[in-house]
């Protein structure tokens, strides 16, 4: 504990102590111990906007959590060998779950779509999801079942046909062909079949927009926008990164 402490949380604190305390001197003495060189643009900065470039230079944490996921995570082969009675609620000894225990990239097309993201096309969706088995691509038709879709029934239960099929990263994406088992993609052209089945924390804020005319432009970019008639108030619901912001 105490080595943790002197080599990893002592050097920490004494860059949050110089840089958030305006001591230039302490600060450059530091960067040429870490050896860490900064822009010509970044020199001039001051408090946490220089904190946040020096922090993001010498421990930058997507470097950091891509290795850790390399080394601890397994491997969609390995873990699904041992997941798949957790993932899949149907018979354990059937087609499906068979190519899901093995991450089948040629069995029965298996895949969990986690939520809905917001594309840049206005009032257009993104399915996040991770593919179990089978082989997914654009143009091919599925069958979407929603949370309350009880087997045996209709209910809740859609046919679509996937318009295209991304490679997220980040806030981009890239168009692909296919995407075989094991991988996480977008899938574009389920409309609004699954803006009501995700399952999320759902909180509720009041918020009284100085514009009320970007409010309502706001609350009709979202997946689940309603209006409370007897009030006449307009209010909308996000989900992951999705924020409604007054102002």
């Amino acid at each position: 504990m105490r080595s943790f402490n002197f080599f990893v949380l002592d050097p920490i604190y004494k860059i949050f102590d110089a840089v958030m305390n305006f001591k230039k001197e302490k600060t450059d003495e530091l960067l040429q111990k870490l050896g860490i060189e900064l822009k010509l643009e970044d020199r001039g900065k001051k408090g946490k906007r220089l904190l946040r470039i020096i922090l993001q230079k010498w421990l930058p944490a997507g470097e950091v959590l891509f290795q850790m996921i390399t080394l601890h995570l397994p491997s969609p082969a390995t873990a699904q060998k041992y997941r798949m009675e957790m993932l899949y609620e149907g018979p354990h000894d059937d087609e499906a779950a068979i190519a899901i225990k093995n991450c089948d990239p040629e069995g029965p097309l298996m895949i969990y779509i986690s939520k809905m993201v917001p594309t840049f096309d206005k009032g257009c969706f993104c399915a996040f999801d991770r593919v179990f088995s089978g082989k997914v691509q654009s143009g091919q038709k599925v069958r979407v079942i929603g949370a309350k879709h009880v087997p045996g029934k209709k209910d809740d239960l859609y046919e679509k046909s996937i318009q295209r099929t991304v490679l997220m990263m980040g806030c981009n994406t890239e168009a692909m062909e296919d995407v075989p088992s094991g991988n996480i993609c977008g899938l574009v052209g389920f409309g609004r079949s699954l803006a009501k089945c995700s399952i999320t924390d759902l909180k509720e804020v009041m918020a009284d927009p100085e514009n009320p005319v970007w409010g309502r432009r706001r609350a009709g970019s979202t997946s689940e926008p309603s209006r409370l008639v007897e009030a006449n108030l307009a209010f909308a619901v996000g989900r992951g990164k999705e924020v409604v912001q007054a102002r």
